[in-house]
This record gives structure tokens, C-alpha cells and sequence, in this order.
């Protein structure tokens, strides 16, 4: 099986297609994930100590070392997300190119939704999603449709991971202070 490549000296290349390799990177991405996790809990325990501290003088230095601890904690864990997400979407666009290889399946998202799905307003609840079952399901040694529609079979333990990723978000929002600082309910 070979693929039409580019045209070069006046002649059309072919290229053999291959499995990429995803086991590094997908590696590389799952502790990103976890250290953003950590740092997000470490940011937590800082928040906490903030609002168990007594109402003290701005010059303070336990106040400023907490503020301090919760700078780092917080910068550390957008880092460690940034280079999570950039790690995880790099990741996802090979095992979609591996799983393109393995099942001829039409799958339902093109690949540039598997970058920009995640932002899209509204449409990044459920486009992700999507776009990760179609992977998963074309990527999986007993679902071999041809011709077909990837889109009409489902992955459970995306549907799972999915569900924690929505309810992860909307509690994350829900913990955000309003303006005077006191916690949405």
C-alpha cells in the first residue's frame, strides 16, 4: 500500500505509511498532567492557608510568604498545563494519524478540530470529545468498519473520562471568587 506524496523533479513520490510511534510523547504528556495536577493541589493548600490567616497588617512577612508560595504554585501549574496541552494534542494528532493507518473509517472531525476544538466556545464541550472517540474506537483491534462512519461507535472509558473532564470544569468554575472575593454557591 502506498501513499501519493509530493511532486519532486517533475515526478510524484510515494511514501510507504507507518505507525508513528505514541508511546513518548504520550508518556511525556500523562506526567505533565500529573505534575499540573500536583501543582494545582499545592495552589489549593495555599489558598487555604490565605483564608485561614487572621486579618493582619499589609507589612506583614507570614502573609507575604504565603502570597509568595501561592505565586509560584500558581505560575508552576499554568506552565505544567501549557506544556500538558501542547504535549496531549501532539500526542492525539499521531495516535489520529496511526489510527488512520489501521481502520479506512471515515472519521466524523478533520484534524485541525483536534487542535482547535479544544478552544471553541460552547462547541469545546462536547467536539473533543468526539474527535478522541473517533481515535480511540479506530485505533481498537476489534472494530474494523470499511466505508463507514467511526462516528456511529462509542468508547467507554472516553465517555468516562469525558464526563470527569465536564464536571471537573464546571466545579473549577464554581470555585472561582467573585469580585468581593467570596466563593460562587
Amino acid at each position: 500500500m502506498t501513499v501519493a506524496g509530493t511532486s519532486v523533479a517533475g515526478r510524484m513520490v510515494t511514501r510507504e505509511p507507518r505507525l508513528r510511534n505514541v508511546r513518548g510523547i504520550g508518556l511525556a504528556a500523562s506526567w505533565a498532567i500529573c505534575g499540573s495536577a500536583a501543582a494545582d493541589v499545592a495552589s489549593a493548600v495555599g489558598d487555604w492557608w490565605t483564608a485561614q490567616a487572621p486579618a493582619v497588617a499589609a507589612g506583614d512577612t507570614e502573609l507575604r510568604a504565603v502570597d509568595w508560595y501561592n505565586l509560584v504554585t500558581v505560575v508552576l501549574s499554568f506552565g505544567l498545563l501549557v506544556v500538558a496541552a501542547v504535549l496531549f494534542i501532539v500526542w492525539l494528532l499521531r495516535a489520529r494519524e496511526n489510527s488512520e493507518f489501521l481502520c479506512d473509517a471515515r472519521h466524523y472531525y478533520s484534524r485541525p478540530i483536534g487542535v482547535f476544538g479544544w478552544i471553541v466556545p460552547v462547541a469545546g464541550f462536547w467536539m473533543p470529545c468526539r474527535y478522541v472517540q473517533n481515535v480511540a474506537v479506530a485505533s481498537d483491534p476489534g472494530v474494523g468498519p470499511r466505508g463507514a462512519w467511526i462516528d456511529s461507535y462509542k468508547n467507554n472509558t472516553v465517555t468516562t473520562w469525558w464526563v470527569f473532564w465536564l464536571l471537573q470544569s464546571l466545579f473549577g468554575w464554581a470555585g472561582v471568587p467573585d469580585r468581593d472575593g467570596r466563593v460562587r454557591r
